[in-house]
């Protein structure tokens, strides 16, 4: 085989960069220009409004993360690393959180600053998979593929399903897989020639430390088993001194690696310790297996439909576990490549670990638990993260089949038998989907109609492949199926994005009042609004959360202060896994802690309107069940007591009315009594009371204790015309109610549609997205008794004490935190099981906060001098590549 330059790229070579950065463009030029939306906070962030419609239903990408966590969290990073602060903590996320150490924001990967700016997420990504094309097509170069076809793998690799189907944080690192073949492939070049180590360890180092300051070290540590046994293989039959100098330049490559990664490193093995890990925990992360109709969605994508477009639950849940997929061409090139003898040890390593790979994600008993017993692998989900790993070698076996070809004339009949071993998987795997096919296609028209779709592209495909392996030149046949490849892989690639909305835009005067009027205190979104998170991206801080891992601390406060069914790694407004009368207890709740929300600094309630309005007792609001007659001078009577947690000072009373024929007219009059106090307040009827509530403020706020027995009497003191108030039956639910006299079926009879309105909320904006509640009692983010403070920021306070005080900040009292006043260290106490406090003196003083990962320091250190080493490194080879002309070759490698 020809030897390979070890140049710089020639004009031909940038022609092939430009080639590469081709689809790439296009990508972020639709993402940027349109005609689609492709925003991850039009979706996720709960502010959209005015949203237009789609091509196709379903989602654009499987996980939500998307938005939640790598957007929104990693513009949080991007925003305090361009403002000059290192991004080790979040005080916008929960009660406060590490965000260096939460890992999945890539705080410190350089490609997520992008995130600062407009379509910052999508330039990151194209930048991304221009940089995956760029090292697979290096890669194969490296292995001695011909030019043509290693750029085509390289466009195949851009455009793979882990891209098409992630797009959160897992998306980062796959990027870097390739180069870290490229890495392995130098040091042994290197050995062999006998030259240094420095040049190949320093690619290997840079790009295993971006590597794991991308944000997702699972798919990270999953892959590194295939660069191992990739590693092992290329040691093979290297003579003793290449070995050794190879073994060395990995050895050093490993070493610098971790030193440059040491801060996220030790940021994140530092907050396992004090966080919420979910299934991660325990012998969670692993122990599942997918569906064995997932093999089928591998070689047809949508064979079950768009992302999350179809109505059946089953293939919900077979979206929700899978996490890339590899088409019909790559494995039918695959398969050719294993019939020709070449390069015959990479050929089966490849093949091995897809075998491996795939048998462990869908439980084959022997496989799924060798993998198992591997180091870590039952903490993490290898079943939906190998996927990455697999890909790729589909992706070099293909591109080795299309370089044999070139160099095989006689290779047809190679191709005719990966051709017929793939339509022999294809049919084995649909035989082992069948039981999910067959009601699918016998029930629902959605599914036989992309069933339908999905055979008329695999019977193209396979037509397709069977034409171009018939042409006889051999350039003219690698030229039609190198073709294949990318279009196949393009077209489901670009499929997901017609599930992008036509239009649509944020709710920026809702986030203007947040950012204005909340300051340092917090905001909650109780029913929509602000998602989880995105109070980070735009400087609001949010009280939700939903993040992996989180704060064990946050959690506890939350559950055992606030709202008892919140997650333990999560607190959503959306109450979609609750039963009805949750719901409705989670909401009584809320009104009954209100107080409490404000201890813990919330001064914004963010839900659907009427939010301040609170049913002192469950009613079926469908359903009516006859009237309570309210003529001129005529009074209704309900007594009842609320539910043992629900409690509230009510301000107001709203009742529904209806007209009993012309439109009456009056005064409406509530008088609410409760443990020996009573409050009233009249109002005018409405003009058209037929579907209406009447309110009545109160001449004062009446507290109602949890659990409290009140009397409620609405009258109408003068007027003309009848009206009623409509009675619904009872609802299931805690509180006891009756109408005085009973209007029928004793004491558990139908009851009027009555509201109190709590007067600890305010609506201070009615926004598109949601409404903005105001609450009356806050405590300060910061606060000493007998001090006048002066905040400069959440970390830093001036106070003036009369006497010796104690500062409270409302920040989350993690390890890490430390405190100086005037300079000196000062201990800081945990108050209230999650906040912090500091004592302060009397007099004048200065109080500054500080956050840093244990260890972290040394960790900075060592990064520091690992950059210094790369600088210096590339420095070198640059000075040496000018002194040689470039002129080195590498010597084969295949």
């Amino acid at each position: 085989m020809p030897p390979r330059s070890s140049r710089f790229p020639s004009p031909r070579g940038f022609g092939a960069v430009a080639i590469l950065a081709a689809l790439p463009a296009i990508v972020l030029l639709v993402s940027v220009f349109g005609p689609l939306r492709t925003d991850a906070a039009l979706r996720y962030s709960g502010l959209a409004v005015d949203v237009g419609t789609r091509p196709l239903a379903g989602e654009p990408t499987i996980d939500g993360n998307a938005g939640v966590t790598s957007q929104a969290l990693g513009r949080r990073a991007a925003l305090d690393v361009l403002g000059g602060r290192m991004p080790l903590w979040n005080h916008l996320e929960g009660l406060g959180a590490p965000l260096l150490g939460e890992m999945q924001s890539a705080a410190l990967f350089v490609p997520t600053w992008l995130l600062a700016l407009p379509h910052g997420q999508e330039a990151e990504q194209a930048l991304l998979q221009l940089v995956a094309g760029l090292g697979t097509a290096l890669f194969l170069r490296r292995l001695g593929v011909d030019a043509a076809v290693a750029v085509a793998a390289g466009v195949l690799f851009e455009v793979n399903g882990v891209f098409a189907w992630l797009r959160n944080a897992v998306f980062n690192p796959v990027a870097f897989l390739p180069w870290l073949f490229v890495a392995i492939e130098m040091s042994r070049a290197a050995a062999l020639a006998g030259r240094g180590r420095a040049a190949a360890a320093a690619v290997g180092a840079l790009v295993a430390g971006e590597a794991l300051y991308a944000g997702f070290p699972e798919e990270v540590y999953l892959y590194s088993w295939l660069l191992l046994a990739w590693a092992l293989l290329r040691a093979a039959g290297l003579p003793g001194p290449a070995l050794r100098r190879y073994a060395g330049s990995l050895a050093l490559t490993a070493f610098a690696a971790a030193a440059l990664a040491a801060p996220v490193l030790v940021a994140f093995a530092g907050y396992l310790g004090q966080a919420e890990l979910g299934v991660h925990a325990g012998d969670g992360g692993g122990v599942d297996w997918l569906s064995p109709a997932g093999l089928a969605q591998y070689l047809a994508p949508y064979l079950f439909g768009t992302i999350f477009g179809s109505p059946d639950p089953a293939v919900s849940d077979l979206w929700s576990g899978t996490g890339g997929y590899v088409g019909f061409v790559p494995p039918v090139l695959a398969f050719a490549a294993l019939f020709d003898r070449r390069r015959r040890g990479a050929k089966l390593l490849l093949a091995g670990w897809i075998v491996l790979a795939l048998g462990a994600s869908h439980g084959a008993p022997v496989l799924h638990a060798a993998f198992k017993a591997l180091p870590l692998a039952t903490i993490v989900a290898f079943a939906r993260y190998l996927d990455a790993g697999w890909i790729f070698c589909f992706v070099v076996l293909a591109a080795l089949a299309l370089d044999d070809t070139l160099r095989e004339p006689a290779g047809r009949r190679r191709l005719a038998g990966g051709l017929a071993c793939g339509l022999a998987c294809a049919a084995m795997a649909v035989a082992a989907a069948w039981p999910t096919i067959a009601p699918l296609a016998r029930d629902s028209a959605y599914h036989r109609l992309w069933f339908g779709i999905a055979g008329a592209a695999f019977a193209a495909s396979a037509l397709l492949v069977g034409g171009a392996s018939r042409i006889r030149d051999p350039r003219g046949r690698a030229t039609a199926l190198s073709a294949l490849l990318v279009l196949e892989a393009a077209a489901w690639f670009a499929l997901p994005f017609l599930s992008y909305p036509r239009h649509g835009r944020l709710d920026l005067a809702l986030l203007d009042v947040l950012r204005e009027e909340a300051g340092f205190q917090r905001v909650m979104a109780f029913e929509g609004g602000l998602s989880p998170n995105y109070g980070s991206a735009f400087g609001v801080a949010l009280l939700n959360y939903d993040d992996l891992p989180s704060p064990t601390l946050t959690a506890d406060y939350i559950r055992s202060t606030l709202d008892p069914y919140a997650g333990r790694l999560s607190f959503v407004p959306a109450s979609w896994n609750l039963t009805p009368e949750e719901t409705r207890d989670r909401r009584d709740l809320l009104h009954a802690r209100l107080a409490a929300y404000g201890r813990a600094g919330v001064r914004f309630v963010l839900s659907g309107p009427e939010l301040d309005l609170v049913a002192p007792y469950p009613i079926d609001e469908a359903r009516e069940a006859g009237a309570a007659p309210l003529p001129p001078g005529g009074e209704v009577v309900i007594a009842g007591r609320l539910a043992p947690h629900l409690g509230l000072p009510v301000s107001a009373v709203t009742v529904a009315l209806r007209a009993d024929g012309g439109t009456p007219s009056g005064r409406l009059r509530a008088t609410l009594c409760a443990g020996g106090a009573c409050a009233a307040g009249d109002a005018d009827l409405p003009a058209a009371p037929s579907g209406t509530r009447a309110a009545v403020s109160l001449d004062r706020p009446l507290p109602l204790p949890p659990g409290s027995a009140y009397t409620l009497r609405i009258a109408r003191p003068d007027g003309a015309g009848d009206a009623s108030l409509p009675l619904h039956p009872r609802a299931a639910g805690d509180g006891s109610v009756a109408l005085e006299p009973p209007a029928g079926a004793g004491a558990a009879g139908p009851v009027p549609d009555v509201r109190f309105v709590d007067a600890d909320l305010t609506l201070a904006h009615a926004g598109r997205a949601a409404q903005v509640y105001r609450l009356r009692d806050v405590r300060d983010y910061l606060s000493a008794n007998g001090c006048r403070l002066q905040p400069a920021s959440r970390d830093d306070v001036r106070a003036s004490c009369a006497r010796p005080s104690r500062l409270t900040r409302l920040e989350l009292a993690l390890p890490g935190w430390s405190a100086t006043v005037d300079g000196a260290p000062a201990p800081v106490a945990t108050v209230e099981g999650a906040f912090q406090a500091v004592d302060l003196p009397a007099g004048d003083s200065h109080v500054a906060f500080r956050y840093a990962p244990r260890g972290f320091a040394p960790a900075l250190a060592a990064a520091g001098v690992a950059l210094a080493w790369l600088l210096a490194v590339a420095g070198w080879t640059f000075r040496g590549h000018r002194k040689r002309g470039m002129g080195a070759t590498l010597p084969p490698t295949g």
